[in-house]
């Protein structure tokens, strides 16, 4: 979801077709944030920030592409605080000097015959933190695609998947982004690679955790599969289509920006609140008895991932606080939080607890979390202590160690 305050005077569009360039009327000028993946190193990316940087309305531009990248690769979130990416970089920043720009660009086969080099990925707590934009845009979901592959491949749970990959962005922006006043997701562009209905199920899981915050732009409505110019993975192209892609998107973008300007402060107070709200539902308060703990295994066993949840079955004597009518209730506790073994007291048989827990849905960070849980009876939904909840290494915007 969105949050920012607002941005005085609004803005205008001026063009034929309803989109060329923005002009600010309050003080100073606006600054735009665009992350790409892969699709991005082919011309979209260029294209859009050749297309913001040419308003005078804009004061800064900040472009970067990285191949192989999903929303949580862009996080200090384990494990992906020390990715890199290896097969293209593209990064173009405005340095502040008039007409200022610094370019590096490492892709296959510019020049021939090039190889890209090893980049790490660039953190949206950090790029939020140094640009302060106003306007964030990202382009990515083509390697959601990759979750429907297979003979086992249960659509369902592919969803699920998604939604635990975007979760944390959008929590992240909630609380650590106000200086984001318009937020864009720019859908993955029709592709041969996979069938329609999967292209429609990764675009409305997407669309679910990005509205009503921020605005999808749904690329498969300006694109046109086969492309004339296109890989063998029947997902990327290059060449005039994907500079049309991009330059569409602008005006798609700067339509939205001239018929609505930035968030106004009331709207911003009414999504904070219903963030609050979202985090109440689903707590309940119980006085339990722990009947079966999963024991922890060895890091060798969920190498190379930093962190693992085990699950504890417990007797439920009394609903304090929320409904819940089964007789046990399994809760999920950390056992090791970025490579950290964690203290987990067994204790004795006569004891019991009284514990404030939170169920645990896609939209936790703790959610893609590898878990030991074979002893929890499979009908039974996981809860999370909600003082564990604020323990995960990227809760309220605190990256885990790299």
């Amino acid at each position: 979801m969105l949050v920012g305050q607002a941005f005085g005077g609004g803005l205008e569009i001026a063009g034929e077709e309803g989109a060329r360039c923005l002009t600010e009327r309050g003080k100073g000028g606006l600054r735009v944030l665009i992350l790409c993946d892969s699709m991005g190193l082919n011309g979209f990316a260029d294209e859009m920030d050749a297309s913001f940087r040419a308003c005078p309305g804009v004061e800064r531009v900040h472009t970067i592409a990285a191949c192989g990248t999903n929303p949580r690769t862009w996080m200090k979130i384990a494990p992906y605080a020390g990715a890199k990416t290896q097969c293209g970089f593209l990064r173009i920043d405005s340095t502040g000097e008039p007409e200022g720009v610094k370019v590096v660009r490492d892709v296959y086969g510019v020049p021939a015959g090039n190889t890209p080099n090893g980049y790490k990925v660039p953190k949206i707590e950090d790029l939020v933190a140094e640009i302060q934009p106003d306007i964030l845009i990202m382009q990515n979901g083509n390697n959601f695609f990759d979750l429907f592959e297979g003979t086992q491949a249960d659509p369902e749970k592919s969803c699920s998947q998604i939604r635990s990959y975007m979760a944390p962005m959008r929590q992240w922006l909630v609380a650590n982004a106000p200086s984001v006043k318009r937020y864009y997701w720019v859908s993955p562009p029709q592709a041969g690679s996979v069938s329609t209905e999967v292209q429609e199920a990764v675009y409305e899981t997407i669309r679910e955790e990005v509205e009503p915050g921020g605005m999808m732009i749904d690329s498969r409505k300006i694109t046109s599969y086969p492309y004339q110019a296109q890989s063998e993975d029947k997902m990327h192209f290059w060449g005039d289509e994907a500079f049309d892609w991009g330059r569409n998107t602008f005006r798609l973008v700067a339509r939205d920006l001239g018929r609505r300007g930035l968030e106004a402060q009331e709207r911003v107070a009414e999504v904070r609140k219903a963030v609050l709200v979202e985090e109440e539902e689903g707590e309940l308060v119980v006085k339990v008895k722990l009947e079966k703990m999963t024991p922890v295994p060895s890091p060798e066993s969920f190498a190379p991932y930093g962190d693992l949840l085990v699950a504890g079955v417990y007797r439920v004597l009394k609903v304090k606080s929320g409904k819940y009518d089964e007789k046990k209730i399994v809760i999920l506790h950390p056992a090791y939080i970025d490579h950290q073994r964690q203290e987990l007291k067994k204790p004795r048989w006569f004891q019991t607890f009284e514990y404030r827990v939170r169920e645990l849905d896609d939209k936790s960070l703790w959610a893609p979390v590898r878990r030991a849980d074979e002893d929890a009876p499979f009908e039974l939904l996981p809860y999370m202590l909600v003082t564990d909840e604020e323990r995960h290494p990227n809760f309220g915007g605190v990256a885990g160690a790299e």
